[in-house]
């Protein structure tokens, strides 16, 4: 049995903030996620034994992701702008699908995995003022905290995610 690895995808999403005090907010964001895993890649071989290419086979899970999120700007004023975040999140997930990519491409759709998932999300990030706007990029762990059922030899198993987002915030 190979190494699992990570899965290299997509995020896109938009998001409200609520300004406290002492550089503190509140955000909630509504986010498109794609979380999941790759199994390794794999030769193809015809009948003979003779490699005829590779792929690589993926468990990937597409979900709408709710995040809310306590904020602390820690320079609130200034050319940069560093901040700190975390709070829960709620997914439910719109479609699973075991993918194939490489010289074999194709997808199944899949239902192994439960539908709704919660955990925390805890990152950091930076605001670069640009004219009406700023600039944002951060970086986020998402830790899974439901069980979404057993899976590939695992009694329970549960989400984790790593993303850097960019974006402008109005």
């Amino acid at each position: 049995l190979g190494v699992l690895e990570s899965l290299k995808s997509f995020t896109a999403g938009a998001g409200v903030a609520w300004p406290l005090a002492g550089g503190f907010e509140v955000a909630a964001e509504v986010l498109y996620v794609e979380k999941g895993v790759s199994f390794g890649k794999s030769e193809m071989t015809d009948a003979s034994g003779n490699v005829t290419g590779t792929f690589e086979s993926l468990r990937v899970s597409k979900a709408i992701e709710i995040p809310v999120l306590a904020r602390w700007s820690v320079v609130p004023e200034g050319v940069l702008q560093p901040n700190l975040f975390a709070g829960p999140f709620v997914s439910f997930e719109v479609a699973e699908q075991l993918k194939f990519t490489g010289s074999r491409t194709s997808s199944v759709n899949s239902d192994v995995l439960k539908n709704t998932d919660f955990g925390v999300a805890l990152g950091g990030g930076l605001q670069v003022p640009a004219g009406a706007v700023r600039w944002i990029v951060d970086a986020r762990y998402d830790l899974g905290l439901a069980n979404l059922g057993s899976y590939f030899l695992s009694e329970s198993s549960h989400s984790g995610a790593f993303a850097l987002t960019t974006g402008i915030r109005f």
